[in-house]
Parts: C-alpha cells; structure tokens; sequence
C-alpha cells in the first residue's frame, strides 16, 4: 500500500523564490494471517475457554514496554499481552540525523515482561553546491544548496539567478546523480566588460574629527566588472593611510572605493636655553600650533623663538629661545695676595650692575704696597649673568723689596759704610724675622738703627715697608726685655724680647704689627723693663648668598673669638632651596672661597681669624634619574643628572629577532632633547624581524562581537598590505568581499561582517494515501535552495 506525504513551507522575510523538492517514501509492511488460521485460533479460543471455565483456570498477561531510546527517556507505547502472545509494533517517529533500523529484541511469543528499545543508524548525507563567482572568484550571489542522504538519487536542473550586467557561463546546471556517494560542487562565472570605477582619497581634518576628499587626487580606474578593485593608498606627507578595503566592480560604473588617511602626530619640544622649562606638546600634522607662555630667565628678556611657525610641520620639531640681555647685579671681590705665603684673602667688595652677558668690569685700587695680579685676575673673568650671583675676583699682588743691614767699618785713615748682608724679593708687610736673625747672628755686637747717625733703632724685626729697608748697625752693650701685653689684660700676646741696650726710649718702630691686635700704648718698667699694650681688632664675617634667602653680614667679631654658633639659621643643607629660571636649587653648604672648592666651611670649633670672613652658598639642583624599561631587551643601566638636563640616548636594546623602533614614555614617541626635571621611565619598542602575523575573524554584521566560523591567520611582512578575500559561508553574505591592511604592528586582527541570509521554515507531515498521520510532524528551518527528504517507516 502507497503511502504519500504532504509538506507546508514558511517563508522568511524578503526570501527570494526557492526551489523545495520533498520526496517522501513511506514503506509499510502489513502482515496478514490467513482467515484458516484465524478461524482455527478462534476455535481453540472458544474450546481452552471452556475448558478453563470447566476448570476454573485465569489467564497470565506480561507488560511489554517500547521506547525510543536506550536511555528510556521517551516511552513509545506500553502493552498488556497475554502469555505467549505478540506485541503490536508502535509506529516510531523520525530522529534527526538518524534512519530508524527495528528494535533490539523480538516481542512475539512474551514469556515475560519486556523493554523494547528502538534501533537507528545515522542518516549519512552529502551536499549538493553550485558556487556563482565572478571572474575573480569572488562571489556573485548566494551559493545553491542541496542535501541528499547517501545513497540516494538526485535529479534537478537550477537556473542560474540573474545579475544585471553579467553573463553566466551557464544559464542552468543540470544534475542527474545516482546513489549519491560524496559531495558535489559546481561553478558558474559571470563576466562583463571592463568598468570604470572611482578612487577617492579622505584625509583626516585638523582637529581629528572628520574625513574630507582631496579632490586632486581623486582617480579613475578600471577593471572586470565583477571583479575585484585594486585600489591603491598614496604616499602622502604627514598622512598615514588607513586598511584599504577592496570591493566589487559594478557594471554600471557607480563602484567608488575611499581610501582615509590618518594624519601623523608630532612632538614639538621647547629648548628654552637655560630658562624656565616648558613640556614638550604633540600635534597632528597641520593642527594649529597653540603658542606656549613665555619663558623667563632672570637677566634676560624673552626675545621669541628661533623659528615661526603656525601649524605643526611633518616632523618632530625643537624650537630655540632667544633672549635679550637685560641689566644685572654683579659683585666685585678684591683679594690681597697674603705676606707670609703664597695664598690671597679677602679685602673687600663693591657691588656694580651690567647687561646680562657682558664682561663684568671693575674699578682699580690704589694700595700702597701692592699691585694688579694682571695674569690671574684675567683668567677670573667672568660675564654678568642674569641671577644676580656673578661675582668678579680681582687679584692685587704685593710689591718685593730689599732689605739690607749696613756697618760702618775704619781703615788707618778713614772709614765708610759697607754692606754685611742683604736679601731680594721680600713681600710688602712680609715679616723679616728670618733674615733679621740671621744677620743680627752674623753680627751680634750690633744694635740696627733706623739711620746711619740717628738714635733710633729696631727692638724687634719689624715688617717689611713699602720701598724696602735698610738698617744701619752700631754696637751696643747691655740688655733690657720689651713685654707685650693685651691692654687692661694680664694676657701676653708675643713672647717677650731681649733688647741689647738699656735706659733707651720707645719709637714707632718698637711697636710691631701683631695679627689681630693694633698697637694701643707703652709704659716704661723697673729694671729695665719695658712694656707695650695691644688692643684686640673685630673683623666682619659676611656672606654671599648666591641669590638664596637674605642674610645679614656680622660685623664687629673679636679676633679668635668662638663663632661655632654665627651659621645663618634659616640656611638649612638639602631643606633650604631657591629657584632659578624655574627650576628649584637646594643649598649645600658655605664655602670660604667663590669657586666653591673643597670641603663646605665648618662653623663648628672654628674662631674668628686675623681677618675679615667672607663665606658662599653652594646651591645644587635636584637629581633626577632616567629608567630604561627594554621590554625583556638587554639591559641598559639607568642615568642619573640634574634637573633640567637631557639624557643620553643609549645603544640600541637587542630582543631575539625582534627590531627595535624606538623609545616611548606614556605611549608616545621620546625626543632625546627633552628637558628632564623629574624622575622618569621610558619604555622599548619593537616589531618582529621577520613577519607580523594577523588573524581574519568572520563576525555578524549586526553584532561584530559575535563569530559564525572558526577565524584563520596569515602573517606578512611588516609594513606590507595583505587582502584578504571572504569564504563561502552557509547561511551568510559578506558585506565586503575582500579588504586591505597595512600590517602596521604584530598580532592585527582583521574582522570581514557577514549579513545573515533569510531562512525559510518548514513542515514534513507524513500521511498515507487516505490522509492517515502516520509518522510524527518533521520541523526545520534552512538557507539551502533545495532539501531532499526521505522517510522510511
């Protein structure tokens, strides 16, 4: 007996006109017995139930149960047959993927209850496909689709769709397979002729906000309709082009592919040329350059940039201040060669002005006994500089003289005055005590008098005076002790001094110059002693502050008196700062000489000398430290300076095969020109050597987040530009057919978006020839053109 099948089709949305064939074949076997046998069986029946009502016998009935699984989770029909009888067989719905085969185990004859589980093979199936594609393999319209079960035959002959303006290599496929065994793939090609199409090319504005066509640039090309463009980016200043994406030529010459550009970013960097520091700025290429605050450094008036400009050039770019002197303080320090030694001390200061820049100039002294230092106050020449700190040393040197002692010697008739000893080059004020005991040890029955006939002579060696000395000897007898006292003190300041002479008279030059004291008065004693009174001299001790905090000079410190506690208290080393030209200067310590040389002066334990003190601050600027972060590279070690200046840029780092670029901080380029005032840490970038790889993700089109087929990867060489082509997709349509991208960096991921095809619905009923359901309702949904079914009951 036939048994037919019917089927209802829903259609989806907007769904072109699809082709569905349904070939059902139902096979069902019904076993009759013969009537004979029927009667027969009947006829015992009615003789064993007599026989069992003579005896009073019940008849034993098995519960026989069939499922559809051998989990038993779907219960098919559940039957009470008596012992030694024959189930009926249920009828089994279809199972997707499977073909039902019969059932585990046999149910006539039931001795005993029975699970019966339903049999199935899987329902192998092949595709039928014919691919439409343009001349470039490209696709031109949705793929047809057919499935067919193994083994089965297939007959149909598709009509190839229509695309204004191309021509099919086959206007229908005609298919004719018998007990298909694999899949089958053809292919129709659409041609057309060559078409134009444009090429436009939208750079990014100023602002980063927008894309707008250089019409100058824009082209007209040509290709195979159908086929692919080949649109190219341009080499443009300032510009980096963004991934070219390729399309379809269109036979009617509508095609226009854009090509955007992305302008390049550049760092404008501020030399300020010792003055406050400005940050470096990034720009795109073009953007309107916004004009930094001035600058300032002190002494000097903000005289522009060395260069103009308006907009932001295609380059990384260091403007240059200029500065214009202005007037400025300067100090002038005069230092007087000392008589004992080879050193120079302080003398006294005058402060002057002049432009910033300039030699700072001086006045010079008239000081009996000394004069210029030419040599060495010329290699101290300095120019004014803004701050305020410049100090100008002038040097005066002390005149040599001679001195020489004199006797008078007799011959039989006359005498004269002859020289007994003499020495050269002896400083202004230099104490001639050395040479005065060696001629006075020479000639030790003299007494050396001031002049050849006069009545004055020297107690003790006196100090060299201006224009040198001669003494004159006369031999004397006697003796006498000159005492030297502090006045109002009982405090000898020199040790006392044996005169060979007695009842003599005090005269200047008696009184000798004692450091740090001056001579006050005299008194004559008993016994021919003699005394000479000194007063204590106070010096002033001063200070150079170098543009730091106000300081006031101490004036009036005794000689040796204790100034363990006259250091400056709001000077503070490492606490207390200034700035200068914006940049913050701590101050680390006083110092007595002005190149700040040595040791920082210690208050601690120290007296006031002979002279007056004059003390700098030292000021010194933060240290900064520049970290180089290589990425895994080799390392390279870190550099420490002060603020404000550059750092060094290193060798490059090494990774493996990688190549290095370049050195970022924050992501953005570094100019090794920037000024560093703070600690920073700049990062190593790399791209491989040899390929950079990507990986092509093929999303939805309405929810780029989300795949529809496992991605691919590919790799090139870096800077180069891949295109890469869609794939065939069940169920889908590319929106773009291929795109280009400039592998700019390793690991890009390129998405191709694909819009979903509209599925049709749809419904297999399966009934006999009389309308009877006979298997259960078949549901499905599909995108292929054509589906082939089959049923076996």
């Amino acid at each position: 007996m036939g048994v037919g099948g019917t089927y209802s089709m829903k259609k989806g949305r907007n769904l072109w006109n699809r082709i569905v064939s349904l070939v059902l074949t139902v096979g069902m076997i019904v076993t009759m017995a013969p009537m004979t046998a029927f009667a027969q069986d009947t006829a015992q029946t009615a003789s064993s139930s007599a026989a069992s009502s003579e005896n009073q016998k019940t008849p034993t009935y098995y519960t026989v149960e069939f499922y559809a699984d051998e989990a038993e989770s779907q219960l098919i029909s559940s039957q009470q047959i008596e012992k030694g009888g024959t189930a009926l067989e249920p009828r089994v719905s279809g199972k997707d993927g499977y073909c039902f085969t019969g059932w585990d185990q046999s149910f006539s004859n039931i001795t005993e209850n029975l699970k019966i589980h339903a049999q199935y093979r899987v329902l192998a199936k092949y595709k039928v496909t014919i691919n439409y594609v343009f001349g470039d393999g490209t696709m031109a319209s949705p793929s047809y689709v057919a499935e067919v079960e193994k083994g089965k035959n297939f007959t149909a002959n598709v009509k190839s769709p229509a695309i204004t303006g191309f021509t099919p290599d086959r206007t229908t496929v005609n298919f004719n397979v018998s007990s298909i065994a694999a899949d089958v793939t053809e292919k129709v090609t659409y041609t057309s002729g060559m078409q134009a199409y444009t090429v436009k090319h939208l750079f990014q504005n100023s602002e980063g906000t927008d894309y707008v066509a250089n019409d100058d640039l824009t082209q007209k090309l040509s290709g195979e309709a159908g086929n692919q463009t080949d649109a190219k980016a341009k080499t443009v200043e300032g510009f980096t082009s963004k991934p070219v994406t390729q399309t379809s030529i269109a036979p009617d010459g509508s095609t226009v592919v854009e090509i955007f550009y992305d302008r390049n970013q550049y760092t404008l960097s501020y030399d300020t040329n010792g003055g406050s520091y400005i940050d470096p700025v990034i720009y795109r290429y073009g953007q309107a350059i916004v004009q930094p605050q001035n600058p300032t450094k002190t002494g000097y008036a903000f005289d522009g940039w060395n260069e103009s400009y308006l907009t932001m050039p295609a380059k990384d770019l260091t403007l240059t201040s200029k500065w214009k002197a202005t007037e400025a303080k300067y100090t002038v320090v005069y230092w007087e060669e000392n008589a004992d030694d080879d050193g120079y001390s302080y003398d006294s200061k005058v402060e002057r002005s002049g432009l910033t820049g300039t030699d700072a100039d001086y006045d010079a002294l008239n000081e009996p006994g000394f004069e210029l230092n030419q040599e060495k106050t010329d290699k101290s020449a300095v120019t004014v500089s803004g701050e305020g700190t410049t100090i100008r040393n002038v040097y005066y040197q002390r005149k040599t003289y001679t001195l020489t002692f004199e006797i008078y010697k007799r011959d039989w008739w006359s005498g004269s005055w002859q020289t007994a000893y003499t020495h050269t080059d002896i400083k202004y004020q230099q104490s001639l005590q050395k040479w005065w005991d060696e001629a006075s040890s020479q000639n030790s029955e003299y007494l050396w008098y001031t002049s050849k006939h006069g009545d004055t002579f020297y107690t003790a060696a006196p100090t060299m005076p201006e224009g040198g000395l001669t003494v004159y000897g006369q031999k004397s007898d006697g003796s006498s002790t000159i005492y030297y006292y502090e006045y109002g003190t009982d405090h000898q300041i020199h040790s006392p001094f044996k005169v060979r002479n007695e009842d003599w008279h005090f005269t200047d030059e008696d009184f000798i110059d004692l450091p740090g004291f001056t001579y006050h008065s005299n008194h004559y004693g008993d016994w021919n002693d003699y005394y000479i009174y000194y007063t204590r001299n106070s010096y002033d001790l001063e200070f150079m502050t170098n543009g730091g905090p106000a300081v006031g000079d101490i004036t009036g410190i005794p000689y040796e008196q204790d100034i363990s506690n006259q250091a400056p208290q709001n000077y503070q080393v490492g606490v207390t700062t200034k700035t200068e030209n914006g940049m913050t200067l701590y101050f680390a310590g006083w110092y007595d000489n002005e190149a700040l040389a040595g040791d920082a002066y210690a208050f601690e334990g120290k007296t006031m000398p002979a002279k007056d003190l004059l003390l700098y601050a030292k000021w010194v600027p933060r240290q900064v430290t520049v970290t180089f972060d290589t990425q895994g590279g080799t390392e390279i070690d870190s550099q420490t300076f002060t603020a404000g200046g550059t750092a060094q840029k290193p060798a490059d780092p090494t990774r493996g095969t990688d190549t290095f670029k370049g050195w970022t901080r924050n992501g953005v380029p570094f100019s090794f020109s920037t000024q560093i005032m703070e600690d920073i840490t700049l990062q190593a970038n790399y791209s491989t050597n040899t390929t950079d790889t990507y990986t092509i993700k093929y999303v939805d089109a309405d929810d780029l987040t989300k795949e529809i087929a496992p991605s691919d990867t590919g790799s090139g060489q870096p800077n180069s530009t891949v295109t890469v082509s869609a794939k065939a997709i069940d169920g889908y349509q590319p929106v773009v057919t291929s795109t280009s991208v400039v592998l700019n960096r390793d690991q890009i991921e390129i998405k191709l978006a694909y819009k979903k095809l509209d599925n049709w619905s749809y419904t297999i009923h399966y009934k006999d020839t009389l309308g009877t359901q006979i298997a259960a309702d078949t549901t499905g949904t599909s995108s292929a053109a054509s589906m082939v079914a089959f049923y076996q009951a």
